[in-house]
């Protein structure tokens, strides 16, 4: 959910994230995210099972459904050629009128490397190619220049070759010739996105995104990252604003917190015994699963010592000072790794309008417990609060 939309620079071709948003003032999803691991989990055994598909298929079906959503999907730098990529988000971003984006990560996964046929390559390596790829990629999607595409049906004049540049060019890691044999859509090509941090993903994100996917825990930290992308922007040369910083959120919505925990508690109750330990190295205490159901004692809650080193450690104990057991703290999300408000719509709407106004994000990417539940309750009951607010 973007906070505005600035005017797309006019370089080569227009790049503005997704389609006209509809007149009325409304504000409600920009885009649909889908991440990839491209390697079997051992997890499946027992979870169900998620990013199976092929994101670049599954948002192509999308497209054909909808008309206004913007359509992102992760693909990965190090395993692909720059041009299959090119041509597969270009072909994505025709289909869709211009609501395509790549969301460009590096890939350090032994497994899915394995798939590959390949190793794990060192970090300098993998962003080595990575600022490769994204250069080839964007060259090939500018290929044809601002009136190559004539559609003259009268003349028979489809295209001015003259205006389709081969790209040429050889780097250490990647290489193309180009030209990539797909007109411009309506956005002219897709837009850029990054989810990689600390500094050898900063400096994809100054250099090529338009939108950082990001990973913080606490408004601090959201509002560090989203600075350090902003100045990286700068640094190559680009306005800051050009980087918009979206934060991460797995919210619950119901009719108050007790409602979404028992929700929570009927689908992923299971799981919990297993966490408990990890829960406990956040505290400083020795956690043991015949005790989940039973609270922290007033003993345990003087001794307990969030760790310096885990961002959530505080929320974790300000949950278990509230009387809940600790199977109750595991489902309020405490370690899972973005914040996770829950409650009623009011509750959600505060969250954001906290972080914004904060200076922590441009917007939110969120990720609802139930998506055919959730997504209609948030967009029912918390943006009209959050329009009401004058947000």
């Amino acid at each position: 959910m973007a906070s505005s939309r600035r005017p797309c620079r006019q370089l080569h071709q227009p790049r503005c994230g997704g389609p006209a948003r509809p007149g009325s003032g409304a504000r409600k999803f920009a885009f649909v995210f889908l991440p990839d691991f491209p390697a079997f989990s051992e997890r499946m055994a027992t979870e169900q099972p998620q990013m199976t598909l092929d994101p670049v298929v599954t948002l192509t079906a999308i497209a054909r459904e909808t008309e206004r959503i913007g359509l992102v999907a992760t693909s990965s730098t190090t395993f692909n050629e720059p041009y299959n990529l090119a041509r597969q988000f270009k072909a994505l971003d025709v289909v869709s009128h211009g609501r395509a984006g790549w969301n460009a990560v590096t890939t350090s996964d032994p497994a899915a490397a394995a798939n590959y046929g390949q190793a794990v390559a060192e970090r300098p390596e993998r962003y080595g190619r990575a600022h490769e790829m994204l250069q080839v990629v964007e060259a090939l999607w500018g290929s044809w220049g601002q009136d190559a595409w004539l559609k003259d049906k009268a003349s028979g004049r489809f295209v001015d070759v003259s205006k389709v540049q081969p790209v040429n060019l050889q780097g250490q890691h990647v290489a193309s010739r180009g030209h990539l044999p797909i007109p411009p859509s309506e956005q002219g090509q897709p837009v850029v996105f990054s989810a990689g941090g600390g500094q050898y993903g900063l400096t994809i994100a100054g250099r090529h995104a338009s939108g950082v996917i990001g990973a913080a825990f606490t408004i601090e930290d959201a509002r560090a990252q989203r600075e350090a992308a902003r100045e990286a922007a700068q640094e190559a040369g680009r306005d800051a604003d050009d980087v918009k910083y979206f934060a991460g959120l797995m919210l619950g919505v119901g009719e108050d917190a007790r409602d979404v925990l028992n929700r929570r508690l009927a689908y992923a109750s299971d799981h919990l015994p297993s966490r408990l330990p990890y829960l406990g190295g956040m505290l400083g205490l020795e956690l043991r699963s015949e005790r989940i159901d039973e609270p922290l004692t007033p003993q345990e809650l003087a001794d307990a010592r969030p760790s310096p080193f885990d961002p959530r450690s505080e929320r974790a104990l300000e949950v278990a000072r509230e009387g809940w057991t600790l199977r109750e703290v595991l489902v309020h999300g405490v370690i899972d790794y973005h914040p996770t408000p829950i409650g009623s719509p009011e509750t959600i709407a505060d969250h954001l309008q906290e972080w914004f106004e904060a200076g922590a994000c441009d917007g939110f990417w969120l990720s609802p417990d139930v998506h055919d539940q959730d997504i209609d309750v948030f967009v029912d009951e918390v943006l009209p609060i959050l329009r009401e607010r004058g947000l």
